[in-house]
């Protein structure tokens, strides 16, 4: 949706979803603040969340090790989300774009 019809839906919203707007805003600050700390400028963290939704996006479960093989394969470093990282974007992927992430643990 563009910003100019997310501004006009958010001025008819009922004031809890502006309180959960702010939350999001809240975790999108602490996933940039914490990829900037690892190294990433602005232009790469957009690019590494773009990534993981296609990754996402490309297989009905996932975990923290298939991500970041996947990332991997697309030039990223190994490892390059952790676990707090992953738990923001998977939050960002829930509340704005509706996604259901299932996480799956292997043992």
């Amino acid at each position: 949706m563009k910003l100019r019809e997310k501004a006009k839906k958010a001025r008819v919203l009922p004031e809890y979803f502006l309180c959960e707007m702010d939350s999001i805003s809240d975790t999108c600050l602490t996933l940039s603040t914490l990829l900037y700390s690892r190294g990433l400028g602005q232009d790469k963290v957009y690019q590494l969340v773009s990534d993981v939704i296609r990754v996402v996006d490309s297989t009905c479960f996932c975990n923290l090790s298939y991500v970041n093989h996947s990332l991997e394969s697309l030039g990223w470093p190994s490892r390059i989300l952790d676990e707090t990282s992953f738990e923001l974007i998977k939050e960002i992927l829930f509340s704005v774009f509706e996604y259901q992430v299932e996480v799956v643990t292997v043992h």
